[in-house]
């Protein structure tokens, strides 16, 4: 056990003695007071100064056991404390200020030690009265000050912690109100608009008090706290914790940006919406009456609604939206029915043309290709769910959802009838096609991919067929089988598909059924007012090639021609003014011969 701790027993022990004989001696205690030991000291202190209210040392002891008690408050988490302290070591250091005199000093010196000192006009070591009261002083100043700090630091701290609690717990009203952050844009209203002005201003009040409490933080010499900020900027909702102002680094969320983006989103961009997508609705449905009722076309002002920025707005804000879709199906609608009107001022829908008429049929199935697929875009929406953002304006255009769907039920019959009308009218089309009318009979205009025929068809009717056609100038070369000969016919048809001239060509062969499928016929243009046509055999038939040539609609002759060997080509030289057949002798390819005839249809002797 060390001496000076035995001294410090003796003390307390002499002190608790004095205290129980209902005296204490002062000079006792102030071992204790020396030597800080204030946890031992104060109660002794406490009575000794109700016993000696104005003893000068005691009340200045009494104001630095305050002073002591106030360096280990926090200024921020005990402020009262620390204020009620700072009022009392001020109160008891004014009050010694008062009582110590220099006869105190004088009498009392060993009271004084820490103000013992050499004086440099006089260099004597003494205590002097003027720098006990001078210390005092500055004490009381210092407290003050620490005390105004504590005050100003606790108010702005408060209201940094205050304003952005405020901040958040609006936000959190938005996160909990709405399903999401897109449901939250479509959906605010004036009053969730005023909830972001307040959040922005909550958020700027705090950050401003927050600068505020580090201006007087850095003016306070023992504090405690040196806060910094980590401010962290995000978008949408997002899981947000509440801010621990305590802690040495900050985190806090910019509630300021957000809001400002937000705010500026829903007041300039999507509020105005709202009432643009009625407005744009109702331009589309005035024009569908003009298209689909009045029969006018309307492209230029299609044109003019297609350049609104309306759709890149929605998508920005929503991948899938429903306005967005309805009106792209619309204006898909228009531009269909706009379309077919132009056919219809035009007269293509009229023409007696077959060929002409399948192309404009065609191609109006192609441009109701994009209508089909909008509304299979628009109808795959969950109406429902999509209610949720666009309710307004599906209240507005159709009265809700159920008159919604009722829309989209009256669209699909309608595109479903127009489909079927179009792909009705083309098959009867190509069905049309497909014959030219005779007055005896019909001939096909498609080429037959077989020549195989049941010979007892032959017995119940003449059996037309279609070998060659030359559909720019509506020109067909066939064959007609009948029971004992096949003869090759040449018929030119009008662009209704009636025939206007019929020849028969000088081809004949008897009829095999195995034979049928070796002959040939092809049809050549020459010039712009010529035809030639040849008819042709392969085995098993005998190797027959006949001729005809057609000028200006009329046959002006036809010829056969026995070959020698199977016919490889048939070519126009049309500067020879000559018809060349070239042909295999022997099934030698390299044993060929080649007959010229004349434009008369007279083989040219020595042609090569």
């Amino acid at each position: 056990m060390s001496k000076n701790y035995t001294l410090l027993v003796l003390f307390v022990t002499g002190l608790w003695f004095s205290a129980s004989a209902q005296k204490i001696k002062y000079k006792d205690l102030f071992v204790l007071l020396n030597a800080k030991n204030y946890d031992q000291a104060e109660p002794f202190l406490r009575k000794f100064i109700s016993q000696e209210p104005d003893h000068p040392n005691a009340n200045f002891n009494f104001a630095l056991f305050y002073q002591y008690i106030l360096s280990n408050k926090d200024m921020l988490k005990e402020t009262e404390d620390y204020t009620a302290y700072s009022d009392s070591a001020v109160l008891y250091f004014r009050k010694a200020s008062e009582l110590i005199s220099e006869k105190e000093i004088k009498k009392h010196d060993e009271y004084y030690q820490n103000y013992y000192r050499r004086d440099l006009r006089t260099g004597k070591y003494g205590v002097k009265l003027a720098d006990v009261l001078f210390d005092i002083e500055k004490l009381i100043e210092q407290i003050k000050a620490g005390k105004e700090g504590a005050i100003k630091l606790k108010k702005h701290f408060e209201l940094a912690v205050q304003n952005y609690d405020s901040a958040h717990s609006i936000f959190k009203q938005f996160t909990s109100g709405f399903i999401n952050y897109q449901h939250f844009l479509f959906t605010a209203g004036d009053n969730d608009l005023e909830a972001l002005k307040a959040m922005d201003i909550r958020y700027e009040s705090s950050i401003s008090s927050f600068n505020n409490y580090r201006s007087v933080l850095e003016s306070l010499p023992k504090s405690g706290y040196n806060q910094l900020l980590n401010v962290i900027h995000f978008k949408g909702f997002t899981e947000i914790n509440s801010a621990n102002f305590y802690a040495d680094e900050v985190d806090v969320h910019d509630f300021k940006d957000w809001s400002e983006v937000t705010f500026e989103i829903i007041k300039d961009e999507l509020m105005p919406l709202k009432n643009n997508m009625v407005a744009y609705n109702n331009k589309l449905d005035e024009l569908y009456v003009r298209v689909a009722n009045e029969g006018q076309t309307v492209e230029m002002e299609l044109n003019e609604l297609k350049g609104n920025r309306l759709f890149d707005i929605l998508r920005k804000y929503d991948e899938n939206p429903l306005p967005a879709n309805l009106f792209e199906f619309k204006i898909s609608e228009i531009t269909y029915y706009s379309y077919v009107n132009h056919n219809k001022e035009d007269g293509y829908l009229d023409s007696m043309n077959i060929d002409f008429q399948i192309f404009v049929y065609q191609d109006l199935q192609s441009q109701f290709i994009p209508l089909k697929r909008s509304f299979d875009v628009l109808n795959a929406q969950d109406v429902e769910k999509r209610q949720v953002f666009y309710g307004e304006f599906i209240a507005s255009s159709f009265g809700g959802p159920d008159g919604f769907q009722d829309y989209l039920a009256d669209k699909q019959s309608a595109i479903s009838a127009e489909s079927d009308n179009i792909d009705g009218i083309l098959d009867s089309l190509m069905l049309r096609a497909m014959y030219a009318v005779n007055e005896n009979d019909s001939i096909p205009m498609f080429i037959s991919n077989s020549l195989e025929i049941n010979p007892l068809n032959t017995k119940l009717s003449v059996v037309t067929l279609a070998i060659d056609t030359l559909r720019s100038g509506y020109w067909v070369s066939g064959i007609r089988v009948s029971p004992e000969v096949v003869s090759g016919f040449i018929a030119n048809v009008n662009y209704n598909f009636e025939v206007d001239t019929l020849f028969v060509s000088d081809f004949k062969v008897p009829f095999t059924a195995e034979g049928l499928a070796g002959i040939k016929s092809h049809i050549f243009r020459i010039g712009l007012s010529s035809e030639a046509v040849v008819f042709y055999t392969h085995p098993p038939n005998n190797l027959t090639c006949n001729v005809s040539f057609i000028n200006s609609g009329d046959m002006k002759w036809s010829t056969t021609i026995n070959l020698e060997g199977v016919l490889q080509s048939f070519n126009v030289d049309e500067s020879n003014e000559q018809f060349v057949l070239s042909f295999i002798k022997e099934g030698d390819p390299a044993n060929t011969e080649v007959i010229r005839l004349d434009l008369e249809g007279n083989i040219v002797v020595g042609g090569d």
